[in-house]
């Protein structure tokens, strides 16, 4: 899947902090976004969106829990991975190959809303 998302793209965001979700929701309002918190909830919507965002650590398993799904059905996907994970970027990249990760900073975050 190679293409340029446009505002009519449909985005999946899996995350279970409602912060992250509310700043993900301002930042892409012009998409359609569906939010799901568990693994759970996530792979009911994965086979019908352009992208995934994701975060590494949430209920039922997590990205891992997901990963399977993302790969049969071809999904880009960036991870957002938490500023208090114990796993090093460069740990994180080898886990997950060639897809982008993005750190969430909480403090910062929850400081500026």
């Amino acid at each position: 899947m190679n293409k340029t998302l446009e505002s009519k793209s449909r985005i999946l965001v899996v995350e279970n902090e409602e912060v992250f979700v509310e700043l993900i929701r301002s930042v892409l309002k012009d998409y359609n976004l569906t939010v799901a918190s568990t693994a759970e909830n996530a792979i009911k919507h994965i086979k019908d969106v352009d992208l995934v965002i994701t975060d590494y650590d949430f209920p039922g398993g997590g990205f891992e829990a997901i990963k399977p799904h993302l790969l049969e059905h071809d999904k880009n996907y960036i991870i957002q991975s938490s500023a208090a994970r114990k796993d090093s970027s460069k740990n994180l990249i080898a886990i997950i190959g060639k897809h982008e990760v993005v750190h969430k900073l909480p403090k910062l975050v929850k400081d500026n809303i």
